[in-house]
Formats: C-alpha cells, sequence, structure tokens
C-alpha cells in the first residue's frame, strides 16, 4: 500500500508558531504599558492634592495677614449724599483683607440702590481704597405717586434731595419716555445756545403734532414747532425781536407761535389786560342803560 504524505507548507507553520510564541510578550507589554499610565495617573492625583492644600494654606495665609489688611477707607461725601450712606453699600471695613474687594459687585450694588449716583469711582492702592462717585443733576422734575421726581439730560429719574429740592425746576410735561427724551434733547439745545432764556421757562412738554412747547415765568406760552436744534439760534434771534417789539406795544403776550417759522411768519396773541376788560364791561353797561332810557 501506498502512504499518503499530507504536505504542511512551511509559511503556515512559521505563521502558527510566531502566533503562539509573541501572545505572552504582548500580554506583558500591555501590563507594562497599565502599570506606566496607572503610576502616571496616580502621581499626578497626588501632586495636584499636595498644589491644591499648599495653595489653599498659602492663600489662608495672605488673607489673614496683618501686612494685607487695609488700613483705611476714604469716601469723599458731597452735598447731597452722606458719607455714611455710601459706607453702607460697602461690603468691606477697615481691617479686612485687600484680596477681599469685589470692586465691580460693589458699584453695580451702589448704583442700583442709589439712582440719584450717576457713576461711581472705587480706587484701590496699597492697603487703602477711595470711593468718589458723582451725583446726577436734574434739569426737571415729573410728578409721580404724588411726588416730585428729578430727570436729567440722560433721562433718568431720581429723587430729588438736598439743594436740588429747593431749586426751581421746570415742569417735564410728556406722554412716554421717548416723548421726554426729544424734550430734553431740545432743552439741552436751548440751554446751550442762551441760558438766560432757558431759565425763564417752567415747564416744557410736547404737542400730539411732535411740537415742542413750553410756557414762561411771565405766563407767554410758546409754540416751537419741530425740535431742530439748527433753528434754534435763528429762532431766539427773531423771537427776541418780537418780545422787544411786543413791549412797547402790549402789557403782555398771551402766545408766540413759531410752528410757521419756515413760511416767514410769527403769529402773536396779546393778553387782554383786566383793567380793559373791565372798562370795556362798564362802558357796554351803561350804552344798554341809555338805549333803555330812550
Amino acid at each position: 500500500m501506498k502512504r499518503k504524505v499530507i504536505k504542511v507548507s512551511r509559511r503556515k507553520r512559521f505563521t502558527f508558531k510566531t502566533t503562539v510564541a509573541t501572545r505572552p510578550k504582548v500580554r506583558n507589554r500591555r501590563m507594562k504599558q497599565f502599570r506606566v499610565v496607572f503610576v502616571f495617573i496616580l502621581i499626578l492625583i497626588v501632586c495636584s492634592f499636595l498644589l491644591f492644600r499648599g495653595g489653599k494654606i498659602i492663600s489662608d495665609y495672605i488673607v489673614n495677614a496683618e501686612q494685607f489688611k487695609l488700613r483705611y477707607v476714604e469716601v469723599v461725601s458731597s452735598k447731597n449724599i452722606t458719607r455714611s450712606e455710601v459706607l453702607s453699600f460697602l461690603p468691606f471695613r477697615e481691617g479686612n483683607s485687600i484680596f477681599k474687594l469685589w470692586i465691580r459687585e460693589t458699584k453695580q450694588k451702589i448704583l442700583q440702590e442709589k439712582p440719584e449716583i450717576e457713576s461711581v469711582k472705587i480706587h484701590r492702592g496699597w492697603r487703602k481704597v477711595i470711593v468718589t462717585w458723582k451725583e446726577r443733576i436734574p434739569v426737571g422734575w415729573v410728578l409721580k405717586d404724588g411726588s416730585k421726581i428729578g430727570v436729567d439730560y440722560n433721562n433718568k429719574e431720581f429723587p430729588l434731595r438736598g439743594q436740588w429740592a429747593q431749586i426751581e425746576l421746570p415742569q417735564l410735561d410728556a406722554k412716554s419716555i421717548s416723548e421726554r427724551a426729544e424734550v430734553l434733547e431740545f432743552m439741552k439745545a436751548l440751554s446751550h445756545s442762551n441760558k438766560e432764556f432757558f431759565a425763564q421757562g417752567i415747564q416744557f412738554g410736547m404737542l400730539g403734532n411732535k411740537s415742542i412747547c413750553f410756557n414762561l415765568k411771565d405766563g407767554t406760552k410758546i409754540y416751537w414747532g419741530t425740535p431742530d436744534s439748527f433753528e434754534i439760534p435763528d429762532k431766539l434771534h427773531k423771537l427776541n425781536k418780537v418780545f422787544a417789539d411786543a413791549k412797547s406795544k402790549y402789557q403782555g403776550i398771551e402766545y408766540v407761535d413759531l410752528r410757521f417759522f419756515d413760511q416767514g411768519r410769527i403769529l402773536l396773541k396779546p393778553k387782554i389786560v383786566a383793567a380793559v376788560v373791565e372798562s370795556s364791561a362798564i362802558s357796554q353797561k351803561r350804552s344798554k342803560k341809555t338805549s333803555k332810557e330812550r
């Protein structure tokens, strides 16, 4: 009988032997890599913990050290807002650490609680703090909940106190905040053009057709027209001439209408004096009596 010979390729035998031989080596290599990574992570955790604890110890020392505490807090007071009022809003005092001064949050809190303050500056020096502020200047007032509330050129409302409660300010008459902003812009431009004439105004408002009107102290009402700042010098020049001419002819002016100024017209209505009205009424009565007698 012939024997069958099974031929096994050398390549397959070589591959089989290599695979079996390298499997433990791969496993050992992976274990070494795992140990290295584990040791690295462990060292990283320990270092982070030490840094955290060390940083906390250092920060606690700096915060509590006498060398880094405030010696004094200087507050520059003004006429209407006292030093004690501003100090009540400061979260830091003398003896606190200079590293616990929350300046931005302190500014926001002061501006929210005290609307009459326009801006706050907090200067931090070595172991000292200087707080200064700028108050809002009212240019008019509005009636709110039965009390006068001041308004500045930025259209911000704030309570009138101190000297501002005693100064005579014009009343602002506007239906909305946007209308009031236009009125304030006109008042600002008018004040820059002629402060003396602006000081005569006791009430500024806006009509329904976006026309500015205001009353003067002598009772004269001015229908100004559109609040265009470039027309203010020309209108004021003509208005002064109208007043000068009217004084020689009339005993008062009820209103001056400048809404047709572009067309070259200025309307004026003189006041009817009470004495003239009474004399005319008496003459009418006499004429009626004479007519009855006849």
